[in-house]
């Protein structure tokens, strides 16, 4: 059986995270599940968006000059350019890349580093880790996170789950904020 501090220090936590925390977040949280909820209800539409804006974002790449993305502007001219493609399309521009020239295949100049594929399916294979790369997985598992915290009851109440909870909320909110106001705030002003 808990002691009273461990209690007393559920109790708090769950005051604190209904009382306060909760009601403060749920309009931003549940309007970013709504946006993604809705973004699922219309996926061929959402997903012809996103190829044009990153066809876009990468326009002036070595890649995209040589597969005629300026001239791209619906699926099926992507698939006449580019169609399916394995690796060996695009391992010229990434040996590029891997030796400094980024504009090779990406848009975006600051790689922080190169993930490993496993090498399963032949040889291993760089993937660039870049901002715009963790901004995309950051978003992806915020959604998750959030979604997973407001259905769940009982992961609430967890310290653990809330502290990490509280954490990622904060972070996606000073990311809102950034992108709201166009100010160059991030977590390492926290420290």
């Amino acid at each position: 059986m808990p002691g009273f501090r461990e209690r007393a220090g559920n109790a708090l936590n769950h005051f604190f995270f209904q009382n306060i925390v909760s009601p403060l977040l749920s309009l931003s949280i549940n309007r970013k599940i709504r946006q993604f909820e809705n973004a699922t209800k219309q996926p061929q539409e959402v997903q012809q968006k996103l190829l044009l804006s990153i066809l876009r974002k990468h326009q002036n790449t070595s890649f995209a000059r040589d597969h005629h993305f300026s001239s791209i502007k619906s699926i099926d001219a992507f698939r006449n350019n580019i169609g399916v493609a394995g690796y060996e399309t695009i391992e010229p521009y990434m040996n590029r890349v891997l030796k400094g020239e980024t504009s090779a295949l990406l848009a975006d100049r600051r790689i922080h580093m190169f993930a490993l594929t496993s090498g399963t399916t032949n040889t291993r294979k760089y993937i660039p880790v870049t901002d715009s790369y963790l901004d995309d997985y950051r978003r992806g598992w915020n959604i998750w996170g959030l979604n997973a915290f407001m259905k769940h009851d009982k992961a609430r109440m967890s310290t653990v789950v809330n502290l990490a909870f509280l954490a990622a909320v904060l972070l996606a909110l000073l990311q809102e904020c950034n992108e709201k106001l166009s100010v160059g705030f991030t977590a390492s002003h926290l420290k």
